[in-house]
């Protein structure tokens, strides 16, 4: 008796749980499957959103090179750059629109199939990290239907984040196989990614960054021709991107344009954001109502954590798995460790006398914002680090520290993408986000809420808690 291909099994696996989250999506959302011709999910977005799938559909095939002209304000141009322009979700609309459905039934299939497919990816990205497709389900089920994703639930656009998943899952895959078809998925799925969500298109980048940054520190074959590819990839997916980025630049510079400071602070999540579940949460919200803002609602529920947590635990190496000891560094390197050792005491002392006395001035330097000094000095420490740990540690350098952590690698990287996604949601109430925001005006002044970042925290806690689930499940049987 012959066993099923492994390429079979994936297949019809893929199809279970296809099946099983469309009924879920159905689930969660219900009524609405039932009013797709006559209810939306919002009053006020969700009629700016209907309008601009509509748009999309129409202008891409009569006049695609004023897609942006938008017909609102009268006389102003690229008023479609004022909002998200949605075209890679409007795609999938374009042949209910070309069959006479209505721009109401167009809205209402797409909103719910962003559900579904932000659910379906993250349990692909689950199931190859963790090789285990049953217990990746509940990946899929926390990354599509967590509390926040019900918060945003005017915000349309939020609802599509599968090109998040898939653009990590294709990376990942073609970092560890190094097949061209891999590397040219991920390059498509990170274009798509950029022209579906302009907020998503700039987390990409924190993904990608601190992926291959991970993939750097472990000595894998042919390392520095697939990070060198992967770096393509993500230029030519971006060229894609390219023709929409110059249409918002064109209405940025137009009518000046930009999020200020504030704004940014504002919209940028605290602390406390982790304790509320949102109203809309029936099983949390009373209880973490009183922690509830705008853009907050980061709880992602009990089980979730748990899960994750025993993913962590159980994603340890057993010792005879752990890299052996690597040489100590060159006296080349060591020597530059020093300098940066010298560099970081005084920017230490810099940062200190900064927070004692605003606006201090040395001589000629004005150390000015006390987080600019601080992130210098997190730049320097981790650069040292880089190079050489102290000679009393019983690690050569921070790639070293990593390779022989006790924790397999995917689950290190994930690590790192949460802590990525919660600074990056923290936003302005970090000197790291607030530093880029001032550094790279042209690039962070193009999003409104940092606090949308943790979507990149959602996407690790899904994997890790499909890691959790199936580290129970094996140990039970």
């Amino acid at each position: 008796m012959s066993r099923e291909a492994p390429e079979s099994r994936g297949i019809r696996d893929a199809i279970f749980a296809g099946l099983f989250f469309l009924a879920a999506t159905a689930l969660m959302t219900w009524p609405l499957p039932m009013h797709l011709r006559d209810g939306m999910t919002d009053l006020w977005d969700a009629k700016l959103v209907t309008r601009i799938l509509h748009w999309d559909y129409r202008q891409t095939f009569r006049d695609p090179v004023n897609l942006f002209q938008l017909n609102f304000f009268h006389p102003a141009k690229y008023a479609l750059a004022f909002s998200e322009n949605l075209w890679g979700a409007a795609l999938f609309g374009f042949p209910l629109l070309a069959a006479g459905a209505t721009p109401v039934f167009n809205y209402n299939v797409l909103f719910l199939l962003g559900m579904f497919f932000s659910a379906w990816s993250a349990w692909a990205l689950a199931r190859y990290v963790t090789g285990d497709p049953l217990a990746s389900v509940v990946g899929g089920l926390i990354f599509g239907f967590l509390p926040w994703r019900f918060s945003q639930l005017p915000h349309f656009q939020f609802q599509w984040a599968p090109f998040l998943c898939l653009s990590l899952l294709f990376l990942l895959r073609y970092l560890d196989e190094g097949r061209r078809s891999d590397a040219v998925l991920f390059g498509v799925f990170f274009g798509w990614n950029a022209l579906t969500n302009v907020h998503y298109a700039l987390f990409s980048g924190f993904v990608v960054a601190a992926t291959l940054l991970s993939f750097a520190a472990w000595r894998t074959p042919e390392r520095g021709k697939r990070i060198r590819a992967a770096v393509l990839a993500v230029a030519l997916g971006g060229i894609a991107f390219l023709p929409f980025a110059v249409s918002y630049r064109k209405a940025a510079e137009l009518y000046g344009m930009e999020r200020s400071i504030g704004e940014m602070e504002a919209f940028s999540g605290r602390w406390t954001d982790f304790f509320s579940a949102g109203e809309k949460n029936r099983l949390y919200g009373p209880a973490t109502k009183k922690w509830g803002k705008a853009e907050g609602d980061f709880f992602p529920g009990l089980a979730a954590l748990a899960l994750a947590s025993i993913g962590v635990v159980g994603s340890r190496r057993r010792r005879g798995a752990l890299a052996t000891s690597e040489p100590g560094p060159s006296e080349g390197r060591r020597r530059a460790a020093k300098a940066l050792d010298v560099a970081a005491a005084v920017l230490a002392v810099a940062w200190l006398a900064s927070l004692a006395r605003e606006g201090l001035r040395v001589g000629p330097l004005h150390l000015g914002d006390p987080g600019r000094v601080q992130v210098f000095l997190t730049v320097a420490v981790l650069l040292r680090l880089a190079l050489a740990f102290p000679r009393q540690s019983r690690f050569v350098c921070l790639a070293d520290f990593l390779r022989r952590s006790p924790l397999d690698r995917r689950a290190v990287l994930l690590l790192v993408v949460a802590a990525v996604g919660i600074l990056v949601a923290l936003g302005g109430h970090t000197p790291y986000y607030r530093f880029l925001f001032q550094s790279f005006g042209a690039i962070f002044r193009a999003i409104r809420a940092p606090a949308r970042g943790i979507v990149l925290f959602h996407i690790a806690l899904a994997v890790l808690a499909a890691w959790g689930l199936s580290r129970i499940t094996k140990d039970l049987a």
